[in-house]
């Protein structure tokens, strides 16, 4: 053998075993690939999980969009009945007769404006249909109250001037002048002192234009002591 061949030998040998090195690690190159594919698996598997899951939990929300369309509509009520039972601000006529003011089943409320058919005019407070509170009475002969009502009538603190200029302060019961009062006549006279429907009753003092004064006890408009 010579040596050329033998070397020939020994270099195709080598050859081969480089060769056969290249392609181990070309073998080693193409597995990786089915490794990722391994690795795709897996991960398309917690795809699926998760979309199992999402799945899942979509068959419950009907229920909780019904619970909160349910609140949603309790809520609306609720509303619709506040709005309903709220007083409304109108106008109303009667046979001549005019209010403009606050209404709530059909009752006058609140503040409000009524105006009889003869020119009275009552501006105040209302309460189940009748004047309950303050207010201000306005008659068409030229009177005026203003002060305190209760069931359409003078009832507590208030003033009333007549259209003459005679004016009276004090408390009122049942539409009348009862309790302590102030009473100016249009002569210039003043009577400070007790009241009893509407007359000087009880103690008190009247004060003459001319300075005169007679203090003491009082019946039906009477000095008596």
């Amino acid at each position: 053998m010579r040596i050329q061949d033998k070397y020939d030998k020994v270099g195709k040998s080598k050859s081969n075993g480089l060769d056969k090195t290249v392609i181990l690690k070309t073998k080693d190159i193409e597995t990786k690939p089915v490794k990722k594919k391994k690795k795709r698996w897996i991960f398309g598997g917690i795809i699926a999980l998760f979309i199992l899951i999402g799945a899942i939990g979509s068959l419950n929300s009907p229920n909780n969009n019904t619970n909160s369309n349910s609140v949603k509509t309790t809520s609306s009520s609720q509303k619709q009945a506040a709005v309903e039972t709220a007083p409304v601000k109108t106008t109303l006529e009667y046979d001549g007769d005019t209010y403009d003011g606050y209404v709530k089943d059909n009752k006058k409320i609140q503040q409000g404006k009524y105006t009889w058919a003869n020119g009275d005019v009552y501006d105040g407070q209302w309460a189940d249909n009748k004047m309950n509170g303050k207010g201000v009475l306005k008659k068409a002969n030229g009177d005026n109250y203003n002060g305190e009502f209760i069931n359409n009538k003078k009832q507590g603190s208030g003033t009333y001037v007549w259209a003459n200029g005679e004016s009276y302060e004090g408390s009122f019961q049942n539409d009348l002048m009862n309790g302590e009062g102030i009473y100016h006549f249009k002569n210039g006279d003043i009577y400070d002192g007790e009241w009893s429907n509407n007359k000087m009753n009880g103690e008190g003092k009247y004060t003459y234009k001319n300075g005169q004064v007679q203090q003491g006890t009082w019946e039906n408009n009477k000095f008596e002591k």
